[in-house]
């Protein structure tokens, strides 16, 4: 009997094996039904054969499949690695950050979590996050915050309040040891951060968590709340954001025209320029813009949305703190509404990027993904839109206007100089 070379026998899956224990017929398409006398011994090695094929086939499929995963799982850790290092300044636990980021996938390591915010959440507790907004590099007074909002979040009753803070607010700003110098609350992320000129500051007010560190203090000196994190981003890092997001659509409550927005942001703080005291074509010559804004749902960029949460001179009740204070929460609101919505890689990335040049925080890596989740899952459960907005400026207005020594125009407590007392009493209650 002719031994058959098992190296020529056709690989392919129609074929017929037939014979007894002795002798074995192969009928295959390629050979025209001829027929093959195969001994019981090279029959086994044909089958090996014919087994193991579909198995190699596979193995090299899964092993380039778990190629292009590490691969992909390297390059976002790289990213992941270069964005936090660029973000935080807070000190990262890796197990947090692991239980954090995978628990999502894989629900046995989200016991690793035991970050801050994952704890609070587990227990029930609450939260304080203080957002700053402030012009950053080419704008006058660059640090100078001119956004302070308190974000409490209350998760044994899963709710949301916004509490902003004005930040003409007049406080001693702690710059040699605990004593120091008036100024209004707004210059407290900017004195933590200048070091040359205020060089005695207690080492907590100092570096690179300086300027959020001070800026907690006398947000928690003024409210009578602990203030656990910050979040700080400039002004073209919120434009970039609202842009990279595909912009942002807003109900606008009130039809209102600013003519005293500042033109180039080149300052902020210089006196009104009033519809009575110039003409429209007159306005830019003082450093000011005309803005306006029609009542309804309104479709926003990002630079549409910052003239959006900036303006203050508007005539009527838009021209108010309040009202501003609650234009600013519908953005926030708007705003993690769409960055919930983003599935698509390649936009979380641009988002890195866009975010990492323009964004400071003391939250770990692995507190911004608890956060994140958390925020989105009370987005789509409604928390944010029924978010509670305690104002200390309308009804109550639990501050009056003043004159400082030097002229700036400031406000100070109702209950007198230097006298929160009224106002924490009423936060715990408005966070009962």
């Amino acid at each position: 009997m002719r031994e058959l070379d098992i190296r020529r026998v056709p690989k392919h899956n129609n074929f017929k094996l037939q014979g007894t224990e002795k002798q074995f017929l192969v009928h295959h398409d390629f050979v025209n039904e001829r027929h093959l006398i195969l001994p019981p011994d090279d029959f086994q090695q044909v089958q090996t054969k014919l087994r193991r094929s579909p198995a190699r086939f596979k193995n090299v499929v899964l092993f380039l499949f778990t190629l292009v995963v590490l691969g992909t799982g390297v390059f976002i850790g790289i990213k992941a690695k270069l964005f936090v290092n660029a973000i935080s300044t807070s000190k990262q636990s890796i197990t947090d950050n692991i239980g954090a980021t995978l628990g999502s996938v894989i629900p046995a390591l989200k016991s690793l979590d035991s970050s801050a915010v994952a704890e609070a959440i587990r227990d029930g507790q609450s939260l304080n996050l203080l957002l700053l907004g402030y012009g950053g590099e080419g704008h006058s007074g660059s640090y100078l915050t001119d956004t302070m909002m308190v974000l409490n979040l209350n998760f044994k009753t899963d709710s949301i309040a916004y509490i902003p803070v004005p930040r003409d607010t007049w406080v001693k700003v702690p710059t040699q040891g605990y004593d120091g110098v008036y100024a209004k609350i707004n210059a407290a992320y900017a004195y933590g951060l200048d070091s040359k000129n205020y060089p005695n500051k207690l080492p907590q007010f100092s570096g690179v968590n300086g300027g959020g560190n001070l800026s907690k203090y006398e947000v928690s000196q003024v409210l009578g709340i602990p203030v656990d994190y910050y979040l700080a981003i400039d002004f073209s890092g919120f434009k970039k954001i609202v842009d990279t997001l595909g912009g942002v659509e807003i109900d606008v409550e009130n039809s209102f025209t600013d003519y005293s927005y500042p033109s180039g942001d080149l300052n902020i703080d210089a006196a009104s320029c009033t519809a009575g005291d110039l003409p429209d074509s007159l306005i830019s010559d003082c450093r000011f813009k005309k803005v306006n804004f029609e009542k309804g749902l309104q479709y926003m960029d990002g630079s549409k949305a910052l003239e959006y949460a900036r303006s203050r001179h508007a005539a009527g009740v838009e021209g108010s703190d309040f009202s501003r204070s609650k234009r600013q929460q519908k953005l926030i609101s708007a705003i993690a509404h769409k960055a919930a919505s983003v599935g698509a890689l390649s936009k979380i990335f641009s988002l890195m990027d866009v975010v990492s040049n323009h964004f400071k925080t003391d939250l770990s890596v692995a507190e911004i993904k608890d956060l994140a989740d958390y925020l989105k899952t009370s987005d789509k459960n409604g928390f944010l839109q029924q978010a509670k907005h305690v104002t200390l400026t309308d009804d109550p207005d639990m501050f009056v206007s003043s004159w400082s020594e030097d002229k700036q125009w400031i406000l100070i407590p109702a209950a007198g100089f230097g006298d929160f007392s009224e106002i924490k009493e009423y936060v715990k209650k408005q966070l009962k």
